[in-house]
């Protein structure tokens, strides 16, 4: 019968110690790209390429939860919606706009 220290590489320890993965924020390249990305926002900036303007208090999107429909089945009556999120402070038009234009032309 074997030992199962004897089966080893060498009969003591494990060649290579079992640790968990390491965390993609504790990973070097994960630690360069906010540097990198900063360091590229100021020569854009230097260069007078970008332009970082702070924002009207009105001006500023926030995250909202649209339920559109995200195919031509809605003329079908065939709903199958899908949720979407967005970041623009007004909803898309698309459909509405499709919509009243088919109502004004069946009405006439």
């Amino acid at each position: 019968m074997i030992d199962d220290d004897s089966a080893v590489a060498g009969g003591s320890e494990p060649a290579v110690p079992a640790s968990p993965r390491t965390p993609y924020s504790e990973r070097p390249v994960a630690r360069a790209r906010p540097a990198k990305a900063q360091e590229l926002i100021e020569r854009l900036v230097a260069e007078g390429r970008v332009r970082i303007t702070d924002p009207d208090d009105g001006a500023v999107a926030e995250w909202h939860r649209w339920v559109v429909e995200r195919t031509v089945s809605w003329r079908t009556g065939y709903r199958r919606l899908h949720r979407r999120y967005e970041r623009k402070p007004v909803p898309p038009q698309g459909p509405t706009e499709m919509t009243s234009n088919e109502l004004v032309r069946d009405s006439g």
